[in-house]
C-alpha cells in the first residue's frame, strides 16, 4: 500500500516537473519570437554594392510604387553607374538577397529584387521609403479652392486623419502614376496642407494622401479617396501696339523736310535779293 502511494507521489512530481519544463520551453519560444519581432521592427530596407575599393552610391526605387496596399507585389530596382558589381538587399543586419546583374547593360549595373505579398514588416524608410497601407483608418483629402486651376497658380490640398489618438504622424501626398510621394509633411495636429506652387498642365491628375508612423513598424493608413485636379493652360496675353517709336520717326522726318524746304527758300531769296518777301511756316 505504501509503495503504491509512494509511486503515485513520484508520478505526480514527475508530471509537475514535465509541466514546469513545458512552461520553460514556452517562455523561451516566446522570448525568441519577441526578439525576432523587435528585430523586424527596427529594420529598414537598404541596398549595398559589394566590391572591394571605393564605389559610387547606387540608387534604389520601388516599382510600381513605394506606397502599396498589403499583400501586393513590389520590385525593388537598384542601379549603379558602374559595371562588374554585385548587389545585396539588406534589411537591418540581414541580407535578404544577392544578385549579379546581367552583362547586357554597358557601363552600368542594374538589379531587381522582387517582394511578394508585402506586409507591414516589409515597410521601412532607411534607404528607400516603402509603405504598406491599410493598417490605419482612412484620411480625407480636399482642395481649398474648387474648380479648374490655371497655370502659374497655387493649389492647396488639405489632408486630415481621423481623431484616433495615434500621436504625431507623417503625411504623404500621392499622385496616381507617380512611384514616390509628391510631398511629405509632419504636422503637430491631425491635418496638414500640401501646397502645389506654380502649377503646370502636367500637374493635372488624381491625388490622394496617407499618413503613417514615423518609426518602425511604419504602419500606414488606407489611402484617402482620390481627388482630381485640373490645371488649364494660361491664355496668351494680348499686347497693345506701341506707337511711340513710329510717332518719333514721323516727327523726325517732318522736321528734316521742314528744315530742308526752309533752307531752299532762304537760298532762293538771297539769290534774287527781292525785298518784301516773307517766308513763314505753319505746323
Amino acid at each position: 500500500m505504501a509503495k503504491r502511494q509512494k509511486g503515485r507521489k513520484e508520478g505526480r512530481k514527475e508530471g509537475e516537473r514535465k509541466k514546469e519544463r513545458k512552461k520553460e520551453r514556452k517562455k523561451e519560444r516566446k522570448k525568441e519570437r519577441k526578439k525576432e519581432r523587435k528585430k523586424e521592427r527596427n529594420a529598414g530596407l537598404r541596398v549595398l554594392c559589394l566590391l572591394p575599393g571605393p564605389l559610387p552610391k547606387p540608387s534604389l526605387r520601388a516599382w510600381p510604387s513605394s506606397v502599396v496596399p498589403a499583400l501586393s507585389n513590389v520590385s525593388l530596382q537598384c542601379w549603379a553607374p558602374t559595371k562588374d558589381v554585385n548587389f545585396a538587399l539588406r534589411k537591418g543586419g540581414d541580407v535578404l538577397g544577392l544578385l549579379q546583374p546581367p552583362d547586357s547593360m554597358e557601363g552600368e549595373g542594374w538589379a531587381e529584387f522582387p517582394l511578394t505579398a508585402v506586409r507591414s514588416r516589409d515597410a521601412g524608410d532607411e534607404a528607400l521609403l516603402l509603405l504598406v497601407t491599410g493598417y490605419l483608418p482612412k484620411p480625407s483629402l480636399q482642395a481649398h479652392q474648387a474648380g479648374v486651376a490655371t497655370e502659374g497658380e497655387q493649389v492647396t490640398l488639405q489632408c486630415q486623419r481621423p481623431d484616433s489618438g495615434t500621436g504625431i504622424m507623417t503625411f504623404a501626398l500621392l499622385k496616381a502614376g507617380t512611384s514616390v510621394p509628391v510631398q511629405l509633411r509632419i504636422p503637430a495636429g491631425r491635418e496638414t496642407d500640401f501646397s502645389l506652387q506654380n502649377v503646370k498642365v502636367k500637374d493635372t491628375g488624381n491625388y490622394s494622401c496617407v499618413y503613417y508612423q514615423r518609426r518602425a513598424p511604419f504602419l500606414a493608413s488606407q489611402p484617402s479617396n482620390s481627388l482630381e485636379i485640373w490645371v488649364a493652360a494660361s491664355s496668351p496675353r494680348t499686347t497693345t501696339p506701341d506707337y511711340t517709336m513710329g510717332n518719333l520717326i514721323r516727327l523726325g522726318l517732318a522736321a528734316i523736310i521742314m528744315v530742308t524746304v526752309g533752307a531752299l527758300l532762304l537760298e532762293a531769296w538771297s539769290m534774287t535779293g527781292t525785298p518784301g518777301v516773307h517766308v513763314s511756316f505753319s505746323m
